[in-house]
Order: structure tokens, then C-alpha cells, then sequence
């Protein structure tokens, strides 16, 4: 006799799980209803289980329901464990497990946490003495699109000598940020510029500056 029935309960019109006897998808789906509610749910490698047995339950259920095909208690386990591991190869490529560990340790797999980016302080030195320092930079909307360039060159006590910047029209940012350094060398060449000291540029494009 169906299970609620047995219980002295009506039949539901849209639960089809009603009308099946007691089997290995109502035991897991009540037991992971109940330890929901008791707190032992608190690591999240816990919750992941969880919510692959629940899942793995609904795809058991309407294979039974809609196709008439019943999986046998190991196809189910097996089934929960190897979508498991896989779920976690392709989230996680250097945790190592396998679909052995996730069936009988899966606690114990090691999950590699996120890395913080960490955030580089550059900060400017100036030229020795008697250089000058060209920086310069250079960007685009895009990969090819409105491009801008702009420079500053600044002596050993960081004094600004000059400053320049420019529209370019429709380039890609390293052809910017070589135009951006040939701008700064062919103002320092000028003839307003009586002496032309050591020159040293800095760009943060290093096809530029290699």
C-alpha cells in the first residue's frame, strides 16, 4: 500500500511521489529535509552534497514517473557521486579527488580557497642626476577604437618640465603608447631645447619599452 495511504492521507493531484511505495528516494529525501532543520548543514562542502542529492532524487523521480525506469540503490549513489566529482574537477581543477573520495571522504577533499589579488604599490622614482624622465601612456576605447595619448618628463628633483597630450583618432593602444613615447622625444628634440640630457622612458606597455 502507498505510503500515505497507509498514513490515513489523501492522495495529492500533483506530488506523484504520493502514489510510490517507500524506496531509497523518499528515505534520502527525508533525511536531508530533517538534518536541514537540525544544523548540521554548516560547512558549505555540506551544502554542496546536499544539493547534489537533491537533484539527483528529482532527475531519479522523473525517470520513474514520466519514463517507468528505476534505478537501483548503487546507479543512484553512483550517479550522485560521479556528478559530484565532475561539478568539482570543472570548479575547482586543482582540487585533487576522485569519484571514489566524494562517495566515502568527501570531507576530507581538499578545496583550494580563492586567491586575493594583490594589489602592486608603483611608486615613481626619479632619474639620476642630470636625466630626464619620460612617462608616458597611452589608451583606446576598445580594441580599435578612439585613441588618446599623453606624457610628462620630469627631471632628478621631479620637476615637471613639460606636458603634452593629444587625440590620435581610431588606433589600438600599443600603437598608442609608441606614438605616445615618439611624441615625448620629438618635443625634447626640438630646437627650443639647447641641451638634450640622458633620456630615460617609462611606459607600462612592455612591447614598447622591450
Amino acid at each position: 500500500m502507498p505510503l500515505l495511504r497507509r498514513r490515513r492521507n489523501g492522495g495529492s493531484p500533483i506530488c506523484f511521489l504520493s502514489l510510490v511505495l517507500d524506496n531509497l528516494e523518499q528515505v534520502l529525501w527525508a533525511k536531508l529535509y530533517f538534518l536541514g532543520y537540525s544544523g548540521i548543514f554548516k560547512s558549505s562542502i555540506s551544502i554542496l552534497e546536499s544539493s547534489f542529492f537533491i537533484w539527483s532524487l528529482w532527475l531519479a523521480r522523473n525517470e520513474k514517473v514520466f519514463n517507468q525506469k528505476v534505478l537501483s540503490t548503487d546507479e543512484l549513489f553512483n550517479l550522485i557521486c560521479i556528478r559530484l566529482h565532475w561539478w568539482l574537477k570543472a570548479k575547482f581543477p586543482q582540487a585533487v579527488c576522485n569519484s571514489i573520495d566524494v562517495g566515502t571522504n568527501l570531507h576530507n577533499i581538499s578545496i583550494p580557497r580563492k586567491m586575493k589579488a594583490v594589489k602592486k604599490h608603483i611608486i615613481w622614482t626619479p632619474p639620476p642626476l642630470g636625466a630626464w624622465k619620460i612617462n608616458v601612456d597611452g589608451s583606446a576605447i576598445g580594441k580599435r577604437g578612439p585613441t588618446g595619448i599623453g606624457g610628462v618628463v620630469e627631471n632628478h628633483k621631479g620637476q615637471i618640465l613639460l606636458l603634452f597630450s593629444k587625440h590620435i583618432g581610431i588606433q589600438d593602444s600599443n600603437f598608442a603608447e609608441l606614438l605616445a613615447v615618439v611624441e615625448a622625444l620629438s618635443i625634447i628634440v626640438s630646437p627650443n631645447i639647447d641641451h638634450i640630457p640622458e633620456i630615460i622612458v617609462e611606459s607600462d606597455s612592455l612591447i614598447v619599452t622591450s
